[in-house]
């Protein structure tokens, strides 16, 4: 795969990459659903493994391809390997799978963390930039980059504040089934099971830790309704 030109990977990229049922692995937690995971994105969506790189970057390198430069700036949080990039001339941010998207921020892997990605939003916040792309939506110009990242921002916590709407005494399987990140529409039900429930996972730890919920033998209840009922 892409052997007619040069491939630089992030130094914090596995070597999963050159393997889909590895890769799998990676992202889908149980075997089973590892293997769906690999077959969806080969069979469905074409998707084949890479080969070796030729380069490792990592924080800090610039990548000189010439007409232009790119500072790379790790940005985990959506992946442990998530890359942004600075274009030096322009001061061009591209912000990859920081999308500004209505969805929001996605971490619907085993290795997503929501504290680091919104640590890295901050960071990339505090930038001075000309204009801000990412992967999914249109340029957007800096004097609007502000509003931008602190929109994205406040989606982690409406996220985690449509989790902690479900804690009324009801378990996991039932959060699941309610899909408040997906609302039920993503054409593939056991793909959209296996992101929900590591979404879901992430926001009840978070809750838990912040004492706004409570877990009796696998049923969630929130603090606040508890209390409001005694």
């Amino acid at each position: 795969m892409l052997r007619d030109r040069q491939l630089w990977l992030p130094a914090e990229t596995p070597e999963t990459v050159e393997d889909l049922v590895l890769l799998g692995r990676r992202f889908v937690e149980g075997e089973a659903d590892a293997r769906y995971w690999t077959d969806v994105v080969r069979d469905r969506l074409g998707i084949h493994p890479l080969r070796p790189p030729d380069r490792r970057f990592t924080d800090g390198d610039v990548l000189d391809f010439g007409a232009i430069q790119l500072r790379a700036i790790h940005a985990p949080g959506h992946l442990r390997d998530h890359y942004c990039f600075l274009e030096t001339t322009t001061r061009t941010l591209l912000t990859t799978d920081i999308d500004f998207t209505g969805f929001g921020p996605w971490y619907g892997n085993p290795e997503g963390d929501i504290d680091r990605f919104r640590q890295s939003v901050m960071m990339l916040r505090d930038m001075v930039c000309e204009w801000v792309g990412s992967s999914h939506k249109r340029p957007i110009a800096g004097k609007k980059a502000d509003a931008a990242f602190a929109q994205f921002l406040e989606r982690f916590e409406q996220q985690k504040m449509a989790v902690l709407a479900l804690c009324q005494g009801v378990d996991l399987e039932a959060m699941i089934q309610a899909s408040p990140f997906y609302n039920n529409r993503m054409p593939d039900p056991r793909m959209q099971r296996i992101f929900e429930t590591q979404m879901i996972r992430k926001n009840l730890a978070r809750l838990l830790d912040e004492g706004r919920i409570i877990e009796k033998s696998g049923y969630y209840f929130s603090r606040e309704e508890l209390n409001r009922t005694r």
